[in-house]
């Protein structure tokens, strides 16, 4: 068997990071996590190659769902990783907000409405 030895850092690589997610996005562009996460490529390419050489870095849940064609399987896909967005406070969301994509609900009035 070959062994491969001192990869990390070619892995880790911002060019890699960059290729990784062309591919990772190709088909995807429409959901909205994917096009949150390109607005701001270059940072969240950043943010993930630092966790990635601190090796703090921890993957979300998995999302599982049922395929039936051509056959039954189950089938378990990671979730694009979201970018930590600034709250209107300008602290960033919580772990648990930013783990579980929950966030709390904004409502603001459209221009030229009165608020009642």
């Amino acid at each position: 068997m070959k062994t491969c030895k001192h990869l990390y850092p070619q892995i880790t690589h911002f060019d890699n990071l960059w290729l990784a997610f062309k591919g990772a996005a190709r088909g995807k562009r429409s959901h909205w996590d994917v096009s949150a996460f390109e607005y701001d490529l270059e940072s969240n390419l950043l943010d993930l190659q630092d966790e990635l050489q601190a090796q703090t870095y921890r993957p979300g849940p998995y999302r599982n769902f049922r395929i039936y064609d051509p056959k039954p399987r189950l089938i378990s896909a990671a979730r694009s990783r979201h970018p930590r967005p600034l709250s209107q406070d300008g602290r960033g969301e919580s772990a648990a907000e930013y783990h579980t994509g929950a966030r709390p609900l904004v409502v603001t009035p459209l221009a030229g409405q009165r608020r009642g």
